[in-house]
C-alpha cells in the first residue's frame, strides 16, 4: 500500500470557464427574460370588459325574446282552447248554429277561391292583351319599312323578343331585314329592255 504523501500541495478545483458558450463568450450569463403578465394590461381588461358586457347584453335578449315568445305561445294556445270550447258548446245545445257556421266557413273558403281566381284570370287578359298589342305594333312598323312581318326570323325575333321583355331584339331583326333586302336589290341585274311585239312600229 503506497503511502500518503502529506507535504503535496492540493489544487483548488477548478470552475468550469463556460468556454464554447455565449455566456462564457461574454464572460457573464444573460439573465432571462420574466414575460409580463399580459392580463393586467389595462386595454386587455378594458376589451374583455366589452366583450362580457356583450356577452351579457345577448343573454338578456335571448332571455326576454324567449319569454316574450313563451307568452305568445300560451295565449295562442288559451284562445285556441277557448275556440275549441266554444265550437264544442255551440254543437252540443244549438246543432243548427253549428251548421251555419260550418256553412259559412265554407262558404269564406269558397269565395276566396274565386277571388283568386278572377285575380288570376285578369292577370292572363292582361298579359295576353299586352302581348297582342306588341305584336300588332312591331307587325305594322314591319309593313311601314316595307318588310314581310311574317318571315319566319321575324317570327322568330317577334318570340324571343316577347320572352325576354326586349323590344330591342324585334327592332334588331327589322334592321337586319332591311338591310338584307337593300343588298339584295342593288345585287339583282337590271331589267331587260321591252320587246315590242311583232309587226309594231319601231319607236322613233
Amino acid at each position: 500500500m503506497p503511502e500518503e504523501n502529506p507535504a503535496a500541495p492540493v489544487e483548488p478545483a477548478q470552475e468550469p470557464s463556460g468556454e464554447g458558450t455565449i455566456e462564457g463568450q461574454v464572460g457573464e450569463k444573460t439573465p432571462e427574460r420574466v414575460p409580463s403578465n399580459w392580463q393586467d394590461d389595462p386595454a386587455y381588461r378594458e376589451s374583455q370588459r366589452l366583450l362580457n358586457k356583450q356577452a351579457d347584453d345577448a343573454r338578456a335578449a335571448t332571455a326576454a325574446a324567449q319569454q316574450q315568445l313563451a307568452a305568445a305561445q300560451a295565449e295562442n294556445q288559451s284562445l285556441r282552447q277557448a275556440s275549441t270550447e266554444q265550437n264544442q258548446f255551440i254543437q252540443t245545445y244549438d246543432p243548427d248554429a253549428a251548421k251555419a257556421l260550418q256553412d259559412k266557413a265554407h262558404l269564406n273558403r269558397v269565395e276566396a277561391e274565386l277571388a283568386q281566381s278572377r285575380q288570376q284570370n285578369a292577370q292572363q287578359n292582361a298579359d295576353a292583351q299586352a302581348r297582342n298589342n306588341f305584336i300588332e305594333y312591331h307587325t305594322t312598323r314591319a309593313q311601314e319599312q316595307g318588310l314581310n312581318p311574317y318571315d319566319p326570323m321575324y317570327q322568330a325575333a317577334l318570340n324571343q323578343a316577347m320572352v325576354q321583355g326586349d323590344p330591342g331584339i324585334i327592332e334588331g331583326a327589322r334592321l337586319e331585314m332591311a338591310i338584307s333586302a337593300r343588298s339584295a336589290a342593288d345585287a339583282a341585274p337590271p331589267a331587260p329592255e321591252p320587246v315590242p311585239p311583232a309587226g309594231a312600229a319601231a319607236p322613233a
